[in-house]
């Protein structure tokens, strides 16, 4: 069984990670001079996970991180709609319908969106949008962007499961091979 032992400067938590193409397993963690000089050191042993349930984790872990790449690229009207930025708020308009971070507001026969409000952008700036494509309404691109947005929810709904996949994989490891250390710790110091 491989295995390596790190050391680290402060209060460092005992993660499992992938390096190299290997997934190594935490399976002792001791953080020193917490107390003595309030300068902590935090000391790892990781051992080398291997098997089938390893495997598996590997490859769900490259999935995750492909996924996650994709997922960090939300969706935005401008796959669909050209964006003509309005001078001053529209003064009145229909219920907003909320797709993805967007706002979308009928006016009449036009299309307008806005980001939805946040802490960061209290007044949101409003848009006119038409159509990218000359022969989509603008109600056909809506419900493209829609099923952009839905297909955009359902990724980061699998990657949250592929999350919760790698967590249990890594958990049994855990508990199997700190068993395996500590074992082999004991017999060697009972020696």
């Amino acid at each position: 069984m491989r295995q390596t032992t790190r050391t680290y400067e402060g209060r460092i938590p005992a993660k499992a990670m992938v390096e190299d193409g290997v997934l190594w397993i935490p399976v002792d963690h001791h953080i020193e001079g917490v107390f003595e000089n309030h300068e902590a050191h935090t000391t790892i042993t990781f051992t080398q996970a291997e098997g089938d349930l390893a495997e598996s984790t590997l490859v769900l872990t490259d999935e995750y991180r492909e996924l996650q790449e994709r997922a960090n690229q939300s969706p935005t009207p401008e796959e669909y709609f050209t964006l003509h930025e309005l001078p001053s708020p529209p003064s009145t308009v229909d219920a907003p319908q909320e797709r993805g971070e967007w706002q979308f507001y009928w006016h009449g026969r036009e299309l307008l969106a806005s980001r939805i409000p946040s802490a960061k952008l209290p007044r949101p700036t409003f848009y006119r949008l038409y159509s990218r494509d000359d022969q989509l309404t603008l109600q056909t691109a809506l419900d493209l962007f829609e099923r952009t947005v839905v297909e955009h929810g359902h990724l980061r709904i699998r990657i949250k499961d592929i999350n919760n996949k790698i967590r249990d994989n890594i958990n049994l490891l855990k508990k199997e091979l700190s068993a395996i250390y500590h074992r082999e710790n004991v017999s060697e110091a009972g020696r």
